[in-house]
């Protein structure tokens, strides 16, 4: 979004769930983009354990590659591949 325009956000909770909704400005030809976290009470607050957007799990994403790349090296390959995207810069 340009950043000139405002994004208007629309933010419900389902237990430990919170899902909203990111609502370009009316000039914007962008679409509203449905963003979702999963929260877990951490002491006087919440920590943030998985996100969703348009409904697809980056957890759940993670975890069908990491399965993935295990059933076809073993973990020492996973481990190696998250090394090399490290040193590569495209990691964390």
């Amino acid at each position: 979004f340009p950043s000139h325009d405002t994004i208007t956000l629309t933010w419900t909770s389902e237990g430990d769930f919170v899902r909203g909704v990111a609502d370009p400005p009316k000039t914007s030809r962008s679409e509203p983009v449905e963003i979702g976290y999963r929260l877990r009470s951490e002491g006087d607050g919440y920590r943030v354990i998985d996100i969703e957007l348009e409904g697809m799990s980056l957890s759940e994403n993670y975890r069908r590659q990491f399965d993935r790349i295990i059933k076809k090296e073993g973990v020492g390959g996973l481990l190696n591949r998250m090394r090399e995207k490290v040193l590569e810069g495209d990691g964390c």
